[in-house]
C-alpha cells in the first residue's frame, strides 16, 4: 500500500518551481492562436472563457499568464485553482497528479499518493493570502514620464496627468525587464496606503502599469501590461490621493459616496473633470479582496455607499452583470452600493426624453461638462 503524500508549505513551494507551463497548456486542452504565438510565449482560448471567439488567454515561458476576457492573471497554480476551485494545496496536488510538476527525486515521500496537508480552513485562506501580497517598488518612473497627445486626445490635461502620476515612457536602451515592458506605452502609477502604529496614512508606490498605444502592440504584446508580481485584485487605483488630497475627501463628504470605475482612463477622465471622488477596480470586476480598501475608505471617511460605474461595452447584458456582481458583493459586506443607469432619460425643452446616445460606452467617454452636468443632477 502506497504511503499518502503530505502537500506542506516546503512542498508546495517546490511543485510551484517545477511546474512545466507547456504541460499544463496540454493538459488543460487550451486551444492554441497560432498565428499570435511566438516561441515559449502563447496566446489561445482562454480555459476560464471557453466560449470566446478570439483568443485572449496569454502564457509566458515562465508560466505567467493573463486572461483579457476576464482580467484574471497569475501563476501556473493560480490558473489551477481557478480551473478547479480549490484552495492552492489541492492546486499542488492536481499538479502531480497530472503530470505538469514534479517533486525531488530526495524526497521520501515522491512516491506516495498526494494528499493535501489537514489544516484548517482560517489557515488555508490565511496562506493564500501570502500567495498574494504587493510589496512597494523603489523605482518612481513619474520622473521620466511625459505628456502625450494620447491623454490630449482622452480629455486628460498635463495637470491631471502630473496629479495622478501618468504619462508616456519613451523607448530607450535599459537592462531593466520591467522597464523594458513599459515602454512606449502609457503608463500610470499604482500607489497604495500605508497606516503606520500611530495611523497615519502615506502613499506607497506598488506597481506601474502601461496601456499599448496602437493595436498592433496590443495583438502582439497585450494591451496592459503590469510588473508581474502585481496583484491588481487586491488594490483599487486612485485610492491615495481620495484619501490624502483634502480637497478628494471633501467631495466624498459632501456627496456622501464614492464613484467606482473599471480603469484608469475613466477615474483620469473623472479627475479632469474635478470630480475627485473615485476609485478604479481594473477591470469591470470587484474582487473580494479588495473589500479591505473599501473598509479602509469606510473608517477614514465615514462613507459606505458606492456607485458603480462600469463601462455600458458592447455586450450589454454582460456588462451589467459585471455591475450588479459588485453591487451584491458590496452589499452582502454591509456597504450600500447601488449602479450607473446607462438607460436614464433626461428632460429636454427642446427634444423631450433623451437617453445617453450609444457613442458613449463608458466614463471617459463623457466631456468634462457632461460629467460636471451629471454631477450637478446627482446621477452620479
Amino acid at each position: 500500500m502506497k504511503k499518502r503524500l503530505r502537500i506542506d508549505q516546503k512542498k508546495l513551494r517546490e511543485i510551484r518551481d517545477h511546474v512545466d507551463p507547456w504541460k499544463l497548456w496540454a493538459e488543460l486542452q487550451i486551444q492554441k492562436d497560432e498565428p499570435r504565438s511566438k516561441q515559449n510565449d502563447w496566446w489561445g482560448i482562454s480555459p476560464l472563457n471557453p466560449h470566446e471567439k478570439t483568443a485572449s488567454f496569454h502564457m509566458r515561458e515562465d508560466g505567467s499568464w493573463y486572461c483579457f476576457s476576464t482580467e484574471k492573471g497569475g501563476g501556473p497554480l493560480e490558473l489551477i485553482q481557478e480551473i478547479i476551485q480549490a484552495d492552492i494545496y489541492k492546486a499542488g496536488k492536481w499538479a502531480l497528479d497530472h503530470g505538469v510538476s514534479v517533486l525531488s527525486a530526495s524526497d521520501p515521500d515522491m512516491n506516495g499518493t498526494a494528499e493535501t496537508e489537514p489544516v484548517k480552513k482560517s489557515s488555508e485562506i490565511k496562506e493564500e493570502k501570502k500567495e498574494k501580497i504587493n510589496k512597494p517598488v523603489k523605482h518612481d518612473l513619474t520622473k521620466i514620464l511625459t505628456y502625450h497627445d494620447e491623454l490630449k486626445k482622452r480629455g486628460i490635461s498635463e495637470k491631471t496627468a502630473q496629479y495622478l502620476g501618468c504619462g508616456y515612457l519613451a523607448p530607450a536602451e535599459t537592462k531593466s525587464k520591467a522597464l523594458k515592458k513599459m515602454q512606449d506605452r502609457i503608463v500610470f502609477q499604482i500607489r497604495g496606503i500605508n497606516m503606520d502604529k500611530n495611523d497615519d496614512l502615506t502613499p506607497v508606490i506598488l506597481s506601474h502599469i502601461g496601456r499599448a498605444l496602437d493595436n498592433n502592440k496590443s495583438a502582439s504584446e497585450g494591451k496592459w501590461r503590469s510588473y508581474s508580481e502585481f496583484f491588481k485584485t487586491l488594490e483599487l487605483y486612485n485610492i491615495d490621493k481620495l484619501l490624502l488630497d483634502p480637497e478628494a475627501r471633501k467631495q466624498a463628504q459632501e456627496a456622501g459616496q464614492i464613484l467606482i470605475v473599471e480603469g484608469c482612463f475613466d477615474a483620469a477622465k473623472l479627475v479632469d473633470a474635478n470630480i475627485l471622488n473615485v476609485v478604479a477596480t481594473f477591470g469591470s470586476h470587484l474582487d473580494e479582496d479588495q473589500i479591505p480598501r473599501l473598509k479602509l475608505i469606510l473608517n477614514q471617511l465615514g462613507i459606505k455607499k458606492f456607485l458603480i460605474w462600469y463601462d455600458r461595452g458592447t455586450e450589454k447584458g454582460r456588462e451589467i452583470e459585471k455591475q450588479n456582481k459588485a453591487i451584491e458583493l458590496l452589499n452582502s459586506k454591509g456597504f450600500k452600493a447601488h449602479g450607473f443607469d446607462w438607460d436614464m432619460e433626461f428632460e429636454s425643452s427642446e427634444r423631450g426624453a433623451v437617453k445617453i446616445t450609444d457613442t458613449i460606452t463608458d466614463p471617459g467617454e463623457f466631456s468634462s461638462k457632461q460629467l460636471q452636468w451629471l454631477k450637478e443632477q446627482g446621477m452620479i
